[in-house]
């Protein structure tokens, strides 16, 4: 029979278990542990095993700390850990770790583990000096899904919702298609977009600003934006998709005078419907606040041939844009073009009327291009019996800057003897200073009917005009 004896002395263990390697599997999404001696599986704490991009680094998209990741129930040095859904999409999100054997390191904080030993030693940290490499490393073969999306025409922002996080550079909208119905014939192919901002280089939720023609399409076709019709993509299922009207009344953002050529850009805060633009309730003043005599309200004269959208560009008619020129302390340089608009002006797709722009508020010209074109003669009269010359420019003139010295009168084309005018007896505007009735000296008319090749009929009478007046 064994003699039992005990031993003289008696050495615990007091060595924290090492973790000797690890394997990742980004497509059976498992981490495996293992340690040169057995660990308690219950005492495990996720929280403390890091995976980083590489040793020594702090970036944090260079690292990520597990939380909710499950690892299996048991005694013994290898420890298998279920990547969580939480946990995977963490890891996805900063796309330079994890990608590959070069990339993929882990460093252990104290309190991940303890052995099974009467002491309970806990697991040996391992900094982020030490980070340890992957040994065995097997890359995520699963392409992710889009699973989701949101359509908010308030903002005109498009949000998708991927399975897993992607790449948010390499998301190419123009892949994409709205579609009011399975397999509908009215579908709208998006153009682009402008990204929003996320945390990380990747992202499961990413958020795309529409361009104002893929906005303006989709608000006004009846069945792809004023109506919640579900929005379906021609790649295939959707669980889930949502799609919210726009119930924002639009504003005017800004606009531009051009004196030059007589046009009026608007931009808008949201698309118009052009068919509900009214050019009569715009208005152009030259302060702040409109001071008598001194604004002018567009007629039916002007127009707009724009199509519906976030612009719209008006061309201010002839007569109007004389009007407004007669007008001396309007728009004669950008701080004195100011415009006011009804809410009239025009209706969002969603059937708001336009916020008006009221007197006090106006809006101050974000560009101006002043007049430097002249005015140019376009026809005139003479009439013979009552010595009466009728002049008619291209646009207003200042009557006072009429020079009769600049004026004159000849038989032919290319006459040799043309005969200037010495003065007038009266200059009267016969239409909106542009049109006028000149009185000639009896002194002017005498010496021209004294000359039998000058104004007898109209195959001899011509006129030459120098710079003689004034815009």
């Amino acid at each position: 029979m064994a003699t039992l004896r005990l031993p003289l002395t008696f050495i615990y263990d007091t060595s924290g278990p090492v973790l000797q390697s690890f394997a990742l599997n980004m497509s059976s999404l498992s981490l495996t542990l293992t340690f040169n001696e057995p660990v308690d599986v219950a005492s495990f704490n996720v929280s403390g095993i890091t995976l980083r991009g590489g040793r020594n680094v702090s970036t944090p998209a260079l690292l990520y700390q597990l939380q909710s990741s499950v690892p299996q129930v048991g005694q013994g040095n290898v420890v298998l850990i279920t990547i969580s859904s939480g946990d995977l999409n963490g890891i996805l999100s900063r796309s330079a770790i994890a990608t590959s054997v070069a990339n993929t390191y882990l460093s252990v904080s104290q309190g991940a583990v303890v052995d099974v030993t009467y002491m309970r030693n806990p697991a040996q940290t391992i900094p982020s000096t030490s980070a340890l490499q992957v040994g065995t490393f097997v890359s995520n073969t699963i392409p992710p899904a889009l699973t989701a999306f949101d359509l908010d025409l308030n903002s005109n922002l498009l949000t998708l919702v991927f399975s897993e996080p992607v790449v948010v550079s390499r998301v190419n909208l123009t892949l994409l298609t709205v579609l009011s119905a399975p397999n509908s014939a009215l579908f709208r192919q998006i153009t682009g977009g402008v990204v929003q901002a996320t945390p990380y280089s990747a992202s499961a939720v990413v958020s795309f600003v529409l361009n104002n023609a893929d906005a303006t399409f989709l608000k006004q076709q009846v069945a792809l934006g004023n109506e919640c019709h579900e929005h379906v993509p021609r790649c295939g299922d959707w669980d889930d998709h949502r799609h919210r009207q726009s119930l924002q009344c639009c504003f005017l953002v800004s606009f531009s005078l051009d004196m030059n050529t007589g046009q009026v850009g608007l931009t808008f805060s949201d698309a118009v419907n052009i068919a509900t633009f009214d050019v009569t309730s715009v208005s152009l003043q030259g302060t702040k606040w409109r001071v008598a005599t001194q604004w002018y309200s567009l007629t039916s004269n002007s127009y707009t041939l724009s199509s519906s959208g976030f612009t719209a560009t008006v061309f201010v008619g002839g007569t109007d844009l004389n009007r407004v020129k007669q007008i001396r302390p309007l728009a004669k340089n950008a701080s004195s073009s100011y415009l006011t608009a009804s809410a009239m002006l025009a209706q969002g797709f969603n059937g708001l009327n336009l916020v008006a722009v009221v007197d006090g508020k106006a809006l101050l010209a974000s560009s101006y291009v002043p007049d430097t074109t002249s005015p140019s003669l376009s026809n005139f009269t003479l009439d013979m019996n009552t010595g009466q010359l009728f002049l008619t420019f291209s646009e207003v003139v200042d009557i006072l800057t009429l020079n009769a010295s600049q004026i004159s009168l000849q038989g032919s084309l290319s006459s040799s003897r043309p005969r200037p005018l010495t003065g007038f007896l009266s200059v009267v505007p016969s239409d909106a200073d542009y049109r006028f009735a000149v009185q000639l000296t009896s002194a002017n008319l005498n010496s021209i009917k004294q000359d039998p090749t000058l104004a007898t009929s109209v195959s001899n009478t011509f006129i030459t005009i120098g710079d003689g007046y004034r815009s």
